[in-house]
């Protein structure tokens, strides 16, 4: 970090039920070199990082979907991040094999005061998956574990979105 251009990211991370989540690591994407923190107790962190440009923030905490988010660095400052609700992985797990004409992955009934529903994901016979290893080797494999989780439930369905949407574009 450039002393001239040092700056400093505060944001908070929460709960879907609005209570704040400690231990959700803070990294800045495809810049190793920053570091990462975690979020504190009271679901509030703070990174260090080189001031002057627009970044972009991951988010990850065990059994919970990853997130990012964009923030705007200008150099010497403390910069607010906007509120991040993370999202719990939905319980319900489908193991697919490939082996059905369609397999069916079936997510957690949601409601909220749009109604009820629950998420779906159809898959058809020959559709291969493959798994990219660390080293950039691929791997076919024979089944996968879908997990079909909706993002945007509740009231806090805008802060659960795993990005920020683009400027031309409205919350539905």
């Amino acid at each position: 970090i450039e002393p001239a251009r040092v700056a400093v990211l505060r944001g908070r991370v929460l709960a879907d039920n609005g209570a704040p989540l400690s231990g959700v690591r803070v990294s800045v994407h495809n810049h190793p070199e920053f570091g990462h923190t975690f979020s504190r107790s009271d679901g509030h962190y703070d990174l260090g990082i080189n001031g002057g440009a627009e970044v972009v923030l991951d988010f990850a905490l065990q059994d919970f979907l990853s997130a990012q988010r964009k923030a705007t660095v200008q150099w010497q400052r403390f910069e607010p991040v906007e509120d991040l609700v993370m999202v719990p992985l939905d319980p319900e797990v489908t193991i697919v094999d490939f082996v059905e004409p369609i397999e069916v992955a079936v997510g957690t009934e949601e409601t909220d005061d749009v109604g009820t529903r629950t998420a779906r994901l159809m898959l058809q016979q020959g559709t291969q998956a493959v798994a990219t290893l660390g080293d950039g080797t691929e791997v076919a494999l024979s089944s996968i574990s879908v997990r079909a989780t909706e993002f945007t439930v509740g009231e806090n369905g805008l802060d659960r979105m795993p990005l920020q949407l683009p400027p031309n574009s409205g919350y539905t």
